[in-house]
């Protein structure tokens, strides 16, 4: 009888973390439907030409960008100077965060005014801390100095992006010192 109060009960409470989990009742495909046409109208939006592969010799066109496999939009838009960016190097990151919707800025760190001091990330290190497409658009960006711009969808982005599937616009430049 304990054992079948305790399963029960066990059960029960299953049950109010899934309805719990479903925040005023959107469901995730909702949710990725949602952002699939916020990116899709931003795309639009700002005639963003969509390429299958990188340039060959790393220099986008304005306007355009790669998609890669995780779902990133990338477009280098300043090539950075230097040696590459390896596994474990401490990577300032200045950026600012968009939303796709209305264009307005979230968050600032391009400036010393906005912020007196850069993000750091550990490159490939701290992924779990991080916007995992942060660690991607590095990977791209390669050297210091390096400046992009990436359209994140949530599933790669920052862990409240990731919950809600928010998608958001980055401008990023980058400086490491080996």
């Amino acid at each position: 009888m304990i054992k079948k109060s305790i399963f029960i009960g066990f059960l029960i409470a299953m049950c109010c973390c899934f309805i719990a989990c479903e925040e005023d009742g959107e469901r995730y495909a909702d949710k990725l439907e949602n952002q699939d046409k916020l990116i899709k109208e931003f795309i639009e939006r700002e005639e963003i030409k969509v390429l299958e592969n990188f340039p060959a010799d790393s220099v986008f066109k304005s306007n355009e960008y790669v998609l890669t496999s995780s779902g990133l939009y990338f477009q280098l838009t300043k090539k950075g100077s230097g040696d590459e960016v390896i596994s474990g190097n401490k990577v300032q990151v200045r950026y600012r965060q968009k939303t796709l919707e209305k264009g307005a800025i979230l968050e600032s760190f391009w400036t010393t005014q906005d912020a007196p001091y850069p993000k750091e990330v550990e490159y490939k290190v701290s992924m779990a801390e991080d916007c995992e497409a942060w660690h991607e658009a590095i990977g791209y960006m390669k050297k210091s100095n390096a400046e992009c711009k990436i359209i994140v969808p949530g599933g790669i982005g920052f862990s409240v992006a990731q919950a809600n599937l928010i998608p958001y616009f980055f401008e990023m430049k980058i400086r490491f010192h080996h």
